[in-house]
């Protein structure tokens, strides 16, 4: 994960299980998830299943590429090879 964005949620993820039966994947040493909503969006949330506060959303099937900043969240984070 790269960018600059608020808060701090670059650095590399590593497996965290299936949701919604697709990989999930949680930040190394901080509790950030990447997800998928079982329907349409890839979401970065603080809690897995959550999307509020801080949290960022990617409406593709894609888990890569660049995510949207929603609630208070600022800047456009991207995933690369997860």
């Amino acid at each position: 994960m790269t960018g600059e964005v608020t808060p701090d949620i670059t650095g590399p993820y590593e497996y965290d299980g299936d949701y919604y039966e697709r990989p999930s994947y949680r930040l190394v040493g901080n509790g950030w998830f990447i997800w998928w909503d079982g329907v349409q969006t890839w979401n970065i949330t603080d809690v897995k299943g959550v999307p509020y506060g801080y949290f960022w959303y990617r409406i593709d099937e894609n888990i890569e590429g660049t995510y949207e900043p929603g609630g208070d969240a600022i800047g456009i984070p991207t995933v690369t090879e997860i």
